[in-house]
Order: structure tokens, then C-alpha cells, then sequence
């Protein structure tokens, strides 16, 4: 049977955040957003995905979020969109391309995407496919505004549904994560690789067993030395989830548990990914777990490596019972602010600040109304050159999502 991710089927709770003084709902209003599109790929998209930019500055994205409910055959295939911008001023939305689902395409792109330096786009799908365990996906465009699909690699049994974003390494090799198959069935990590005739190889670099981590939903991340880390949502020694690094050697990938999440004060369920900092610390969040005795809401952690190749684990930052369960990473702006989102009531958007006493202290950003400006924000936000954040929220707008910008 395949697996599912524990996010899927959670029902959640009231709204937004933190611990030392998290902002009064008046705080929220003083800060302005603006609404991109609403339901940016179709009908019923709910949109899971994070943005990119392209080289002109123009925004691309996926609908197509598992909604929770019936048959996901019975839910849209999904999009990918992009967002352009008016030489005047403005943004335009258009739909780039509908995925149909069934044996020769993917659908359902629960991930956002990867552009390469000719501005071809990549994604997973976490269905369809042959055996409708999803696909590897590569959009490139055409003249006159339209984009050609080629599917690179067709998951069957060796690995099943993925929810992770692509990453390129300096060879062109892609590097993701499913949520099923492998070994063990509980999720895998994968590399593919290109083909001198076009198509692309895979090859499975490490398979999840349980005890060392299930469901790595989310994607990877290298270091310097080309280590990958990452997390899974379940699993590890008391089976709420992990964060692991996977090293090169010339026999393969050697897994290494970094952290395993026991919900209490260190949380529970990370969700979303890993991100370093310039002194190579880790930085997360965790869904649920964090303040007891609830044993909710989420956390922001940060690992840090000691000499003997361990990892401290040091929990930053605490999401109240009145909100929080980030369900994705967090990201650095140019002051080296961590920015991120929350799932809880309509959803925030958050910046965490580094204190002089090494105190991180949220300072208000937004907090979405379920309305216009949209609800739930699942994936975190991208920045822009001039530091605002642009992000998508599954829920408001028409019922189907927004795509936001936040100066």
C-alpha cells in the first residue's frame, strides 16, 4: 500500500505565532500585500507550491495541492503558471501548461520548480505516470509563448510520489526525494542524471527504513563538500521524523542521523527542509511538537555540528497554541532575518530577527484574512532583489489560492 504523508489528512487549529510577544492581530493590519492572482492555475488548485524567478524577474509556480478529501483522481491534474510582469507596472498571470494525468503524464505537482540558466523549468508530480506513483517533469519554451513537455523519468517500483523540489548540482544532475518506495518503502532519495541521446537515468542514492527516517517529503540540500541533507516527516528513533545527511563514498551513500524529533520541546513532523547559514548551521521547522504540556504547535530549530561530527540541536523559536505549524522551510533575507510561513487559522507570514543576547524575536509581517488576500500559505516565501517576499497560500482568494507579494 502506498504511503501517504501524515500532513495530508492533519486538521488544524487557530492562528499565528510566537512566544516572546508574538504581534496583536492590529499589528498585522500596518503591513501591506498585494494579491498577484487568485486561483492562479485552474479551479480547485490549491496551490502547494513555492515560486521562482526567471532571469527578467518573471515568477513560476504549481497548483495542483492534494486537497484532502475524495478520490485524487477526482481533483484537477494541476498546472504550472507563470506570473509576468507588465513594462508598466502590474502582473499578469497565465496558465503554461495543464497536466492530464493518466499513464503517459504526471499529475497533482505538490512541489514548486527548477530553472536552468537556458530558462527551462523541472517539477515532480506526485501522480500519474505508468504507475501512477508520478513524474519527473522538464517544461521548456517554445515561440510564440508556448512551453513543450518532455517526461524525463517515470517513477515505478523503485520509488513512488514525490513532493520534493529538484536540485541541481554543479554536473547537471537533478537530486530529489519520494515519499514512497525504496527498499524499505519509506521514501527515498534519488539522483538523475542526463544521457548523451536526451533522456536521463536515475539512480537511488539512499532508501528509507524506518528507524532512520519516513516520508522525506521535502527536498535536499547541499553543503560545500556536496553532503545532502534533509528530513523526513516520520520515522527516526521515536517516529516523528528526522533530519539526515547523506555522504559520498566510493562505495555509495552513507546515511547519518543528525536529529530525531521526539515531541516534546524539540517538535515534531518536520515538514519542510533544511537551509544553512554562512557558518554552516542548519535551520528548519517542525510542523507540530514544541510547547508542553500541548505539545503543539511547531517549532523553528537550528542544528549546529560539533567537533566530534555530532549535532546540537538548539529550538529557536516555540509557535504557541494560538498558532503556528509551519509546514515549510525557512529562508534568509539580506539582513539575515529567517522569514517563513504558518499554516494555523488563515496563516502568517514571519520573520525571525537575531538579537544582540543571541535572542530571536519575531517582528510582524502578515497575517492573512482567509479573504482576497488569501489563506494557509503550505509552501515558504522567495525574495526579490529589493527583499520582498512573494509566496502562494492554498486557501482564500476564490476558495483556491492566491499568489502574494509582500514589499
Amino acid at each position: 500500500m502506498r504511503l501517504r504523508s501524515m500532513s495530508r489528512g492533519l486538521g488544524f487549529s487557530l492562528l499565528v505565532l510566537m512566544i516572546t510577544a508574538w504581534p496583536q492581530a492590529s499589528a498585522w493590519a500596518a503591513v501591506p500585500e498585494k494579491t498577484l492572482c487568485i486561483s492562479p492555475g485552474e479551479p480547485n488548485a490549491y496551490s502547494r507550491s513555492n515560486l521562482i524567478f526567471d532571469t527578467a524577474g518573471d515568477l513560476y509556480g504549481t497548483t495542483g495541492g492534494f486537497n484532502g478529501a475524495g478520490d485524487p483522481a477526482s481533483i484537477p491534474n494541476g498546472t504550472v503558471f507563470e506570473v509576468l510582469r507588465k513594462p508598466g507596472g502590474g502582473w499578469t498571470c497565465k496558465q503554461i501548461y495543464a497536466f492530464q494525468g493518466g499513464t503517459d503524464d504526471g499529475s497533482v505537482p505538490i512541489a514548486g520548480l527548477t530553472i536552468d540558466a537556458a530558462g527551462n523549468l523541472y517539477g515532480t508530480t506526485d501522480f500519474g505516470g505508468t504507475a501512477n506513483c508520478g513524474v519527473v517533469f522538464e517544461l521548456s519554451p517554445e515561440p510564440g509563448g508556448t512551453w513543450n513537455e518532455t517526461i524525463l523519468y517515470d517513477f515505478i517500483a523503485d520509488s513512488c510520489g514525490s513532493a520534493s523540489n529538484l536540485v541541481f548540482d554543479n554536473q547537471g544532475n537533478l537530486y530529489g526525494t519520494t515519499i514512497g518506495g525504496g527498499p524499505g518503502g519509506d521514501g527515498t532519495v534519488f539522483e538523475l542524471s542526463p544521457n548523451q541521446d536526451g533522456t536521463w537515468r536515475e539512480q537511488l542514492l539512499y532508501g528509507f527504513s524506518g528507524y532512520d527516517g519516513n516520508v522525506p517529503a521535502a527536498g535536499i540540500t547541499f553543503d560545500s563538500a556536496g553532503n545532502i541533507f534533509g528530513t523526513t516527516e516520520a520515522g527516526g528513533l521515536y517516529d516523528y521524523g528526522t533530519v539526515f545527511e547523506l555522504a559520498p563514498s566510493p562505495s555509495g551513500w552513507s546515511e547519518t542521523t543528525l536529529h530525531s524529533f521526539q515531541n516534546g520541546t524539540d517538535g515534531a513532523a518536520p515538514i519542510g527542509g533544511v537551509t544553512f547559514d554562512a557558518e554552516g548551521n542548519l535551520f528548519g521547522t517542525t510542523n507540530a511538537g514544541g510547547n508542553p504540556p500541548e505539545g503543539c504547535c511547531g517549532t523553528v530549530f537550528e542544528l549546529t555540528p560539533n567537533s566530534d561530527g555530532t549535532w546540537a540541536e538548539t529550538i529557536i523559536y516555540h509557535f504557541p497554541r494560538t498558532g503556528g505549524e509551519p509546514r515549510a522551510s525557512v529562508v534568509f533575507d539580506a539582513a539575515g532575518n529567517l522569514c517563513g510561513t504558518t499554516w494555523a487559522g488563515h496563516g502568517a507570514v514571519f520573520r525571525l530577527t537575531l538579537m544582540p543576547n543571541g535572542e530571536w524575536r519575531p517582528t510582524a509581517v502578515y497575517g492573512f484574512t482567509g479573504g482576497r488576500d488569501g489563506g494557509n500559505p503550505y509552501a515558504s516565501v522567495t525574495l526579490d532583489a529589493a527583499n520582498h517576499l512573494y509566496g502562494t497560500t492554498y486557501d482564500g482568494g476564490n476558495g483556491y489560492g492566491v499568489v502574494f507579494e509582500i514589499p
